[in-house]
């Protein structure tokens, strides 16, 4: 009988779209971890309609591509990703998935908290296990694209999948010890890149705390008329300061990014209600139709009518 690949097996199972996951008003993605295991596998089915709005996460993150292509948009930088690639993410990157037009992208993602496999007071060489997210050199790269490394990731993240299904006696054990192998994995394949300090992460990680406030006056303000310069003043800086810490974090500007969130609203409003066109694009604050279908069309690829047609009743 033919062995079934990853992305068969997972097949069997149920994947996650878009619809499933919560991103906060902060713009943090939270899940649901067992109490004593903060560890949890994921397959996500991302379709055109994905939140497009960078997020991030108290979790650490490695994601496989079991099918389809996209792209991985992490602060400024966006790496292609296709079917094999694996994605290395922090819990401070923002970052968000896009999967190509009329392209389904399928993932298959760990998240756990860095203290399964380091707490202070243990030994220090388990900090190690958290060198690939924190201790990142400078010309780090998250993707990885070496297939003899990939598939090897690929086949562990199933086995820790089928682990968690089955919840034999030893699975929290047994979950544990098979992330530990990935990450072996990921420490030899990026013993070059890494660095002994964690100045990098500790500079991005002040940047985003410190525009933290922003996200949650975007979301909770989105259809009002928010300024640049009314942003910056909610965070004590200088206009052209908070825009150049504003590109760094989210890589997109503060006029785009605002464009971009409205959009996620008026994609929610175009499903879940027969508002017209019209009204909804007033609604979520743009003041101009016509700017309203050229944002759409420009992060979706199809216009507001064609997706409300495609979407609504999938």
């Amino acid at each position: 009988m033919r062995k079934l690949n990853v992305f068969e097996e997972i097949q069997k199972y149920d994947f996650v779209t878009n619809r499933d996951l919560y991103i906060s008003e902060e713009g943090k993605h939270n899940v649901d971890f067992e109490k004593d295991l903060p560890l949890i596998i994921k397959a996500v089915h991302f379709y055109i309609d994905y939140n497009l709005i960078p997020n991030y996460h108290d979790y650490l993150e490695i994601s496989y591509v079991l099918k389809g292509t996209g792209s991985c948009i992490i602060g400024e930088k966006k790496y292609y990703v296709k079917e094999g690639d694996v994605l290395v993410i922090n819990n401070i990157d923002l970052h968000t998935w896009l999967a190509d037009h009329n392209i389904s992208m399928y993932l298959i993602s760990i998240f756990f908290l860095p203290d399964l496999l380091y707490k202070p007071g243990d030994n220090d060489f388990n900090l190690d296990f958290l060198s690939v997210f924190f201790n990142r050199g400078k010309y780090f790269s998250p993707r990885i694209s070496n297939r003899k490394i990939t598939k090897k990731i690929s086949k562990l993240i199933l086995k820790i999948h089928l682990n968690i299904k089955k919840k034999d006696k030893y699975y929290k054990i047994t979950s544990k010890t098979l992330l530990q192998e990935v990450i072996i994995s990921l420490l030899d394949y990026y013993k070059e890149q890494l660095s002994s300090s964690r100045e990098i992460y500790d500079q991005n990680y002040k940047e985003i705390v410190k525009i933290r406030d922003v996200f949650v006056l975007l979301n909770n303000s989105f259809n009002q008329n928010i300024t640049l310069g009314e942003a910056a003043r909610i965070v004590n800086i200088s206009p052209q300061y908070f825009c150049k810490v504003f590109k760094k974090v989210t890589g997109t500007t503060f006029k785009e990014y605002l464009a971009k969130l409205r959009v996620d609203k008026a994609k929610e409003l175009l499903l879940k209600n027969n508002l017209s066109i019209t009204d909804i694009a007033y609604q979520i604050g743009f003041k101009s139709l016509s700017y309203f279908y050229r944002a759409f069309k420009k992060f979706t690829k199809i216009n507001p009518t064609e997706f409300r047609s495609a979407l609504k009743y999938r």
